[in-house]
């Protein structure tokens, strides 16, 4: 009986861990834009209400105050989960293990990265108003 119980178990987890046939092709680009302003908020499964407020004050000023720029791509918006294994490249990339809001300016396809997460997560939760101020002002002098 012991011999049959150490079996499955071996069995189950070979299947579980060696069996995978996945590509290890990059499927989410870095880099989308080769001028403009790329807005990543990246987030992991579980998410505080800070981290969710981030989200939602980002897209509530992107849609309002950078509709133009939404509409011709000039500035784009991505979200990431960073515990979906497909974005694991992503977080490696911008050296994020929790979650972030970066903006990233490029340039002739150069980037210039922005790491506002520290600013998001003292503001975007307890003072919105001031939180999304300061960003459509990095915004905007990313954008000239």
């Amino acid at each position: 009986m012991k011999k049959i119980f150490v079996f499955l178990v071996v069995t189950l987890i070979w299947t579980a861990c060696g069996n995978s046939k996945e590509s290890s092709e990059t499927t989410v680009p870095i880099a989308l834009l080769q001028d403009g302003v790329e807005v990543l908020s990246l987030h992991s499964k579980q998410r505080c209400p800070t981290c969710i407020a981030i989200e939602n004050e980002t897209r509530n000023l992107l849609n309002s105050s950078f509709a133009q720029q939404l509409a011709d791509s000039t500035v784009v918006f991505r979200v990431f989960d960073l515990s979906e294994k497909e974005n694991q490249q992503i977080a490696e990339h911008y050296q994020v293990s929790f979650s972030s809001l970066i903006l990233v300016k490029y340039d002739a396809g150069k980037p210039t990265v922005c790491d506002l997460t520290e600013y998001a997560f003292s503001k975007a939760r307890v003072a919105p108003d001031e939180f999304k101020a300061e960003l459509a002002g990095w915004l905007e002098a990313l954008l000239q």
